[in-house]
């Protein structure tokens, strides 16, 4: 005679996968649209619905991103299926000096926070003071929630902006040509 934890237990063991390696879902996804130069750095942030959003550096000083002046970070949306919501899009509006190393997070609902080093330790970010951290709220649809602090025309201490002052990020980046990615899933839903 089996218990109700013995077979509760036996359920748990049939139904997990019998391989620890997980199972793509669809085909590999194409992130990046703008495909001149290097676009590098992705980050990937999901809501509890599966939605997901990947945003990226793109461009370097030898060959700028779309903004046109070193690097940019772009970003693009997505449905749980891999269906891509619009094209890329710029996330920061500061577009002089490079604007590196991005990192994501999302709420419940789908809105997004994209924070960014701005500037180099050669030339200043909006900051005024060698590379700073800079971030834009979003809706879930991408809309800013507010206008980014880096879009002042006169630059003000972040702390003043309601910001917290970071510290600047002085690692080095990485490089690849393209972002792609493949969705995968160990969980098989029926």
């Amino acid at each position: 005679m089996t218990t109700k934890p013995e077979a509760l237990l036996l359920c748990l063991l049939l139904a997990a996968p019998l391989s620890a390696q997980p199972t793509p879902v669809g085909s590999e996804l194409q992130i990046n649209t703008y495909t001149t130069g290097f676009q590098f750095a992705p980050r990937v942030a999901m809501d509890p619905d599966g939605d997901f959003i990947v945003v990226w550096q793109s461009g370097t000083a030898a060959t700028p991103g779309p903004d046109g002046d070193d690097a940019g970070i772009r970003g693009r949306r997505y449905i749980s299926n891999g269906t891509a919501l619009g094209s890329e899009f710029a996330v920061n509006t500061y577009t002089t000096s490079s604007q590196a190393r991005p990192a994501v997070a999302t709420d419940g609902l789908g809105n997004f926070i994209v924070v960014w080093q701005s500037g180099t330790f050669s030339v200043p970010g909006p900051d005024g003071d060698n590379a700073g951290i800079e971030g834009q709220r979003f809706h879930a649809d991408a809309t800013a929630l507010r206008p980014a602090a880096s879009s002042r025309s006169t630059p003000t201490p972040r702390a003043s902006r309601g910001n917290p002052p970071w510290p600047p990020t002085r690692r080095g980046a990485s490089s690849s040509y393209g972002i792609e990615t493949t969705r995968t899933s160990s969980i098989t839903k029926s």
